[in-house]
């Protein structure tokens, strides 16, 4: 459904997971192996995605010329001209670079022993997904509070208060962050119920919506939203049996009212279409290597009994990043 009559909260955002993962507690969902379990094969871009300043980026690749090394992070994510570590190594800041009207950045790095990350270049995704299509979603950020008291299948989420309905569930946020991974889908955009949404500043967006476990269109106990930290995370996506980096995580629709320092069912969250900025990004930094291997890409067949939920909720929804 569309929903109108939406404001501006300011505020930043980490992958929150629905169901008996992703507490303050535990260490659920903070690693690349617990992702591959999860997949039934490697995820070979888990390390691209990397701590930037107070958020997060993700690592695309270096330029075999210069040996530049670029990071892709949102432009709204506090500017950090500090040295940033990928795969183990730290790598000076040299300059940022940022496209009008787009919440991207990218930022370039070079060591000055040339040295380059031991990781492969991350491939952008060149079409638009249809709704309902599976992604895996991943960035730094503030850990829920509440933990699993409760089976697999049962929510531990709590009453998160709401403008005028006390009904609504979801999670608090801690003051640490963590890095976290999470599955999720495509969703109509909130605003005109098309795939893809242009939104004035931020550019050409792709929608999710987190889903209360056990209803409707719940995945699984990986469900994921986003809370402080998240942005400049990747959404990733399987396209012609290869893992692309599809969007970026950049905003999050709350509901009116809705408490800042938490995540409730019924959020949506925006992320930045990279395929219709690839010409755009790779003229600023070049053609990136190494190459991905063909190898390396797998099917996402843990997200295949992912399913589809109508929306029937009548709400308004705010704004925040």
């Amino acid at each position: 459904m569309i929903i109108a009559n939406l404001s501006l909260v300011i505020t930043a955002r980490a992958v929150i997971v629905a169901g008996a993962n992703g507490g303050s507690s535990n260490s659920n969902n903070t690693t690349g192996a617990q992702l591959n379990a999860a997949l039934g094969s490697a995820f070979p871009y888990y390390d691209n995605v990397v701590q930037y300043s107070d958020s997060s980026g993700t690592y695309l690749g270096y330029n075999a010329s210069t040996r530049d090394v670029w990071v892709l992070s949102a432009a709204h994510v506090t500017d950090n001209n500090s040295a940033i570590t990928i795969a183990g190594q730290s790598y000076p800041f040299q300059q940022r670079y940022t496209i009008a009207g787009l919440d991207l950045e990218l930022n370039r790095y070079r060591r000055g022993d040339l040295a380059v990350p031991n990781l492969m270049a991350v491939p952008l995704a060149t079409m638009i997904p249809t709704i309902n299509t599976s992604l895996l979603m991943t960035g730094y950020g503030r850990n829920r509070v509440e933990t699993a008291t409760v089976g697999i299948n049962t929510p531990d989420s709590v009453d998160v208060s709401v403008a005028n309905d006390n009904s609504i569930r979801g999670y608090n946020w801690s003051a640490t962050s963590i890095k976290r991974w999470g599955f999720n889908r495509v969703s109509a955009s909130p605003f005109t119920g098309m795939i893809t949404d242009s939104i004035a500043g931020y550019g050409t967006m792709l929608f999710t919506d987190f889903d209360q476990p056990g209803i409707n269109q719940w995945i699984s106990s990986n469900e994921a939203g986003v809370a402080v930290g998240d942005s400049g995370g990747g959404m990733f996506y399987l396209e012609g049996g290869q893992w692309k980096l599809l969007a970026m995580n950049n905003l999050l629709y709350n509901l009116v009212g809705q408490d800042s320092s938490t995540t409730a069912f019924g959020d949506y969250a925006a992320h930045l279409n990279l395929s219709s900025y690839s010409t755009d990004i790779f003229g600023i930094t070049g053609s990136l290597i190494p190459e991905p291997s063909a190898a390396m890409f797998v099917c996402l067949s843990a997200l295949g009994l992912i399913l589809r939920r109508s929306r029937d909720k009548n709400v308004d929804y705010s704004l925040r990043y």
